[in-house]
């Protein structure tokens, strides 16, 4: 599902551009959906996941764009990137 959404709203059901997507490395693909990103909100293409995942499997919407920072504790921390992390360091050290 995930993937269609890939297909539909990153690469504009480009499904050449999308077959050499998915034949790319894991590390590669990580970088090219960065980059699909760029020009987009991450939380609108979460949402279109999420909704795409509850129509398909007929359940209610299981986060909201109010809580998608409730994602972050499944993030492995080497894929943050260095300048969000040293914001993210900023702000603990600025709160204590």
């Amino acid at each position: 599902m995930i993937n269609q959404v890939i297909l539909s709203e990153l690469l504009d059901n480009n499904k050449q551009a999308y077959e050499g997507y998915t034949k790319v490395s894991g590390e590669l693909q990580k970088e090219l959906f960065k980059t699909f990103l760029m020009n987009r909100k991450a939380s609108s293409f979460l949402d279109i996941c999420f909704k795409t995942i509850s129509d398909n499997f007929t359940l209610p919407l299981i986060i909201n764009k109010g809580n998608y920072y409730e994602l972050v504790k499944f993030v492995n921390l080497k894929d943050i990137e260095p300048e969000i992390k040293e914001k993210l360091d900023y702000l603990i050290q600025y709160l204590k």
